[in-house]
């Protein structure tokens, strides 16, 4: 199906996606919840909140199909054990020719263990920040504040110190522009448990489905949504944010870590 898409895009080196099945100790669901609008930034759309937990919008290492030749100028981050997705997409997408394209059906099975001990997770927060800070070239502001307000706050939250909250706080207003959510998701995860969070987020997210699509004409996968709407659900959508090279060679690496 991937390859399918592949060969109908018309961007000269398409980056291939999908949804996917997220299965975690209490529950299960579809990933990522929305598909991305016309025209929205593809920064935006995998990292800004529309709810107080992730997956609005989302890509995971193993729903990734990429030219052979875009991965050879753009590796993964050896040393990188968080966001390893995230940071290759947002440069893969910063090379000439690039696109991005989502297809609306969960074609992967994601086998989510929170109650295993992984390496990815202990990652220090401080790497993290050191990181986002070098990507913010790539980012929006509205990302920026997305990231270290919910990605980076939830590694650092366990410290407990009021000067890492202080500090990460004032680094989102300062170089980003937060939201009403982001403020929101920024002190319910310094002030809620992780495990209650994680509870909390799997008892109301596997109640939902994915945003259903509206009725429309067919979308081939190299156009965006005309405006700003959600494609069929059997047809796939680009954003426009960034050009990207493409070609299909299937890829697989470390899982996402975002966390609710």
């Amino acid at each position: 199906m991937q390859l399918a898409y592949a060969r109908q895009a018309t961007a000269a080196l398409p980056v291939i996606a999908s949804r996917l099945v997220n299965k975690t100790p209490r529950a299960e669901f579809v990933m990522p919840r929305r598909l991305p609008l016309d025209g929205e930034p593809v920064c935006e759309y995998l990292t800004v909140r529309r709810g107080l937990f992730h997956g609005d919008g989302f890509i995971q290492t193993s729903t990734i199909m990429a030219p052979t030749s875009l991965l050879r100028r753009v590796p993964f981050t050896v040393g990188l054990r968080r966001q390893q997705e995230l940071d290759w997409t947002l440069r893969a997408l910063d090379q000439d020719g690039a696109d991005l394209v989502i297809a609306a059906e969960p074609l992967v099975l994601w086998h989510q263990d929170e109650d295993r001990p992984r390496i990815s997770l202990n990652s220090p927060w401080e790497a993290q920040l050191e990181w986002v800070r070098k990507m913010r070239p790539l980012l929006t502001p509205k990302a920026y504040a997305a990231i270290v307000m919910s990605i980076i706050s939830s590694m650092a939250a366990p410290t407990r110190s009021f000067r890492v909250f202080r500090m990460l706080l004032g680094d989102a207003r300062r170089h980003g522009r937060p939201s009403a959510i982001d403020y929101l998701t920024f002190f319910q995860i310094w002030l809620i448990p992780p495990q209650l969070r994680h509870t909390l987020r799997d008892r109301i997210l596997s109640r939902r489905r994915p945003a259903p699509a509206p009725d429309a004409e067919p979308v081939p996968a190299t156009s965006a949504t005309r405006g700003g709407g959600v494609p069929p659900a059997d047809h796939p959508v680009r954003t426009t944010a960034a050009a990207l090279p493409v070609s299909p060679v299937p890829t697989t690496g470390p899982g996402s870590d975002v966390r609710s």
